[in-house]
Parts: structure tokens; sequence; C-alpha cells
């Protein structure tokens, strides 16, 4: 009896763990071939399978060949700060204001951007001849050669720099400010730079950033998103039930196993060469009314899958050249709290053919609709939003994560 009594406590003990790391995961939100979206407890994914509890409380398999991305659905971390009353605002205005700090509590985590979309958050670990040397999470250092390279961020941020960078010339940013253009002919211990009015040789420890001008490459390979912000390809994924991520990773014939918790772990994008974000793609042409200047598609960053929304302004047309035949598009159309007042408007959304796939009103009453339509194989997209009973006022949509499933030929 005594066994058997501690067999059974033993045995809840191990379903309790298991339970509350499920728990600890979240939701996910699995991605199928056709972007239909079901969320679910993931259980694990372990030899290709994903097995999983879904809405009705059932434990599935599915194979992960069948599925396009897996993302951690989650809250946001924290909620907005409240707006101070007015009194609060003025005393804090005309008070006593605390000293500020000159130096920053934190080191700096520095970036490596690769050319095939790779964002590596860690620090640099050195250079090795033509290639360097970045330490990422979970102590592994990955190298990689310079020409695989697009910007290094390894003493500070140099967002400001990327964003006026004209992508011709190489770049290096210097501690101090300074910013050379040119042919960087050699980085280690000191950085060569070929400029137009000569050259110039610096010390490492004195550079902020590199950008150099290699030409963008496609990533064919599963990608995760953590929650640091990095994207790192991996050969292969697993998510054990008890919450422990292990990836194999790495460049070549060099391979490692990089380790982390689920709850760490943003979204999985498994065939990143058949699904591809409408937002990535500018507009081929954008028009309004006769007598109103059409406002410009506006992108909004998604920390998820990477796949930034969208925003609309209304009445707008809006039409997208896609750079390869498309099967299905997907995406859900909010008009957001703000505009319920007055926002009254449809959506359609019409294929390279002139066919008009979906049409749709949303106002305050019914505030969102899930789009999701084939398109055949056709390299244009056309979404318009026509103003409703109200006239053109507060016409403003809002595009989660829109979803484009390129079309694949068979091996």
């Amino acid at each position: 009896m005594t066994n058997l009594l501690s067999i059974s406590i033993g045995a809840w003990c191990i379903l309790a763990t298991i339970s509350s790391s499920l728990l600890a995961q979240g939701e996910w939100i699995l991605i199928g071939r056709d972007l239909r979206e079901h969320r679910v407890e993931l259980t694990q994914l372990q030899d290709g399978i994903v097995t999983f509890i879904d809405e009705t409380g059932r434990l599935l398999e599915q194979p992960a060949g069948e599925l396009l991305a897996i993302i951690h659905d989650r809250p946001p971390k924290s909620r907005p700060p409240r707006e101070m009353p007015w009194i609060t605002r003025q005393l804090e205005m005309f008070g006593q204001q605390p000293p500020q700090k000159t130096e920053p509590d934190e080191p700096f985590i520095g970036t490596l951007e690769l050319t095939d979309g790779q964002r590596w958050i860690g620090t640099l670990a050195g250079v090795h001849g033509e290639s360097l040397a970045w330490l990422l999470e979970d102590s592994i250092v990955l190298v990689v050669p310079l020409e695989h390279i697009r910007s290094a961020a390894i003493r500070g941020p140099i967002d400001s720099a990327h964003t006026s960078w004209p992508g011709i010339d190489d770049r290096v940013l210097l501690r101090n400010g300074d910013i050379l253009d040119g042919f960087i002919a050699k980085i280690g211990q000191q950085v060569r730079i070929e400029t137009p009015t000569g050259e110039a040789t610096l010390p490492l420890d004195r550079i902020t950033g590199l950008l150099l001008a290699n030409p963008p490459t496609v990533l064919r390979r599963l990608n995760l998103r953590t929650d640091n912000g990095s994207i790192i390809a991996a050969h292969a994924i697993g998510i054990t039930v008890t919450g422990r991520v292990s990836a194999e990773i790495g460049r070549g014939n060099t391979t490692t196993t990089m380790a982390m918790r689920a709850t760490d772990l943003r979204s999985l994008l498994l065939a990143p060469q058949t699904l591809g974000s409408l937002a990535a793609i500018q507009p081929l042409t954008v028009v309004g009314p006769p007598n109103r200047q059409p406002r410009l598609p506006i992108t909004r960053p998604d920390d998820s899958l990477g796949f930034n929304s969208i925003e609309l302004h209304g009445p707008v047309r809006v039409k997208w050249a896609l750079p390869r035949s498309a099967a299905r598009f997907a995406t859900t159309a909010t008009l957001p709290p703000a505009m319920w007042a007055w926002g009254d408007c449809e959506i359609i959304v019409s294929t390279g053919d002139g066919r008009e796939a979906l049409r749709e009103r949303l106002n305050a009453d019914r505030p969102t609709v899930e789009i999701n339509v084939p398109l055949g194989g056709l390299t244009t997209l056309t979404i318009e939003i026509e103003s409703g009973r109200s006239g053109p006022v507060q016409d403003r949509i809002l595009l989660t994560r829109p979803m484009v499933a390129w079309h694949t030929t068979a091996p």
C-alpha cells in the first residue's frame, strides 16, 4: 500500500510539473499552409511532429511540414503609462530636476545583422582573418565571413547612421561621432578604410559600428525569433514537454546546439520561402479620391513574427506588385477603438485579374474582420478602403500580420 501511494504521489508530481510547464509556456498560434491561425497549448515539437492541445481540449499531433509558422501568443509585457494630471506635469516641469546620468546603467549589447536578414544580439568576441566572431546568448560563439555581414553595432547604437546610409559604400562609425564612407579593406585590431580623400587606419576600440555594402541574400532555412530580438537560422529545432528548446545552429559544417526556455522563444518561421509579409513590399500605387491627397500606408512594428502591421487611412486604394506568384493572402482588419465614434467603411480586396475577392464593412458594431482569400497564382493585390455613411471621417484600418503564401513548385 505504501509503495502504491508513493507511485501515485510521484506520478501526480510529474503531471503537476508538466502542467505547470505548459501553463508557463502560454498559448501559441499555429499558422497552416492555408494561412488559417489556430490557438493551441503547445506540448512539444520533436522529430518533425508538433503535439498540442486544441481549443476543445483534444491532444493532437501535426507534422511540422504542414505548418508555415508558430507564434508565442502573449499579452504585452507592460501597459503604457497613464497620463499624469495637468498640475502634476506643471510641478515636475518647473520643479527641481534630478541630475542627468552621464553613463548608462547597463553595458551596451551589440547587434550583428547579416545579409540574409538574421539579427544576432550579443557582443564582438574577436576577429579571425576575414571573419567576425560573435558571442550569442547561451555563451555560443559563431564565426561569420565579412561578406555575409550587413551591419555590426559594436559599442553603441547605429540606427540613425543606418537610416541615412545609401548602402553604396562601406561605412565606419567612430565613437566621437565621425563617419567615414569608402571601402573597408581590412578588419582586425586595426580597421583600414579607403576613402575618397585617402586611406585611414583606426584602432578597433575607437569604432562604434560598421556598415558593409554587401548585397542582400535569401534566408532559406527555418529561423527562430527570441525575446531579446535575435533572429537566428537553424538546421533543426525541438521543444520538450517541460518547456526546453534546443536549436541546431551554425554556418557551413560547423554547428552547435543552442538551448533556451520556451518562454524566451517568440516565434518560429518554419518556411521562409513560402510565407512572406505584405508590409515588406513597397506599394506600386496609392490612389485617393480626386479632391483628396491620399495618405501613404504606415507600417507598425510587430515583435512576434516580424511581419509588420499596415495602417491604411481611407478613402484610399493601394496596389501591390508581388515579386512572385501568390497562392493566398490573409490578415486581420481592425477599426481601432479610437475610431468607433465616426468610423464606418468597407474594405475591398481584389486580385490581379480585377476580381473582387472580399468586401466587408467595419464599424463600431463590427470592428474586426478576418481576411483569407485565394490569389490564384497572380502577382498583384489591391486593397481599398471606401467611406461609409459617415463620410471620410475616422476611416483608419489596421491590417495585423498581413501574410502572403507564395506558390511553390513541387520538387
